[in-house]
């Protein structure tokens, strides 16, 4: 193997590794300690450690892949392998653990969306395969090229049945949520459902929704996942893959988050309520020009840390960072 397409990242237990990246923000404070359990068998084991990934049947041929921090998943069927993404995190290692468990080529590629961090790996599976996507993937894979993401040779709008050597996989569309084109991949008689950047089992994406560019589809999307019967999910992130009840816990507590600040919102859009807080404490004035009471705005200088936040925040052309 070979680490041209591969970001090199080694897994540890340290609190800091999944601060790779802020976004621009100062982290918060201290991190709590992890819970009891958080960091699965696997994670410590010498294999992972030295590989660098983890490869894992769920059910009947379909595999969960993990790096640690990025997932992706292949199944296997009498025709050969359908892989699903490809992170450049797990790089070619994808297909060292395709080569752990067969030695069936890869035939087909689903790309669950058009972001790098989930496909831009994809160029290691070779210019011979069937690489599915929605249409909105292509289109910005047309608009925006890049040879590590090869352009998607079959595409479809709401739905798309892919049988592959006997293996069933339900493609659908439900409109924009973490992204335009990102598709729910379902396998029924292995009962996996894979949905990548909208939940992040046994983990919280507070920051961002997961750098979601449609809050209320991403919100959405969790609740989506409960119309299938699945028992295990393919998620995108962190070490483990997800199941019914973790995704039922996000979303009690996304609703919990949406129920504070629907309340947060209901209170403060008040007059009274927002003139106190303008004001300030007594005997004080906050944002308050003198004589005509009026909220004087403050002027940014050129060069604030906002605009640059505002211009790294989405990586343009190559993807956003989710």
């Amino acid at each position: 193997m070979c680490n041209r397409h591969q970001k090199l990242i080694r897994a540890t237990d340290e609190p800091n590794f999944f601060g790779i990246d802020n976004y621009g923000f100062p982290e918060a404070g201290e991190h709590p300690a992890d819970p009891p359990g958080y960091y699965p068998d696997y994670f410590s084991s010498e294999r992972f450690q030295r590989l660098g990934y983890h490869v894992e049947e769920l059910r009947g041929g379909f595999y969960w892949v993990t790096s640690g921090g990025y997932d992706a998943a292949f199944v296997v069927t009498s025709n050969g392998v359908v892989a699903i993404d490809a992170p450049p995190t797990i790089g070619e290692n994808m297909l060292a653990a395709i080569e752990d468990v067969t030695d069936k080529p890869v035939t087909h590629v689903i790309y669950s969306h058009w972001h790098t961090d989930h496909i831009g790996a994809a160029s290691v599976f070779g210019p011979n395969v069937e690489i599915v996507a929605h249409d909105i993937t292509k289109e910005l894979l047309e608009r925006f090229p890049d040879p590590n993401r090869p352009v998607p040779t079959l595409t479809f709008d709401k739905d798309h049945l892919l049988v592959v050597g006997g293996v069933t996989l339900e493609l659908s569309y439900k409109g924009e949520n973490h992204c335009p084109g990102n598709i729910f991949i379902y396998a029924p008689a292995q009962k996996v459902l894979t949905v990548i950047d909208i939940v992040s089992p046994g983990s919280a994406t507070f920051m961002h929704c997961d750098a979601s560019q449609n809050i209320t589809g991403w919100y959405e999307a969790q609740k989506q996942l409960m119309e299938y019967d699945f028992e295990f999910l393919v998620a995108g992130h962190h070490m483990k893959y997800g199941t019914p009840e973790t995704v039922a816990a996000s979303i009690e507590y996304f609703q919990d988050v949406l129920d504070g600040a629907q309340a947060a919102v209901d209170r403060f859009s008040q007059s009274d309520a927002l003139v106190s807080i303008l004001e300030g404490p007594a005997g004080t004035t906050c944002l308050q020009a003198p004589r005509t009471g009026s909220i004087r705005w403050p002027i940014l200088p050129r060069n604030t840390s906002w605009k640059r936040r505002a211009t790294t925040a989405n990586s343009g052309p190559s993807g956003s960072p989710e």
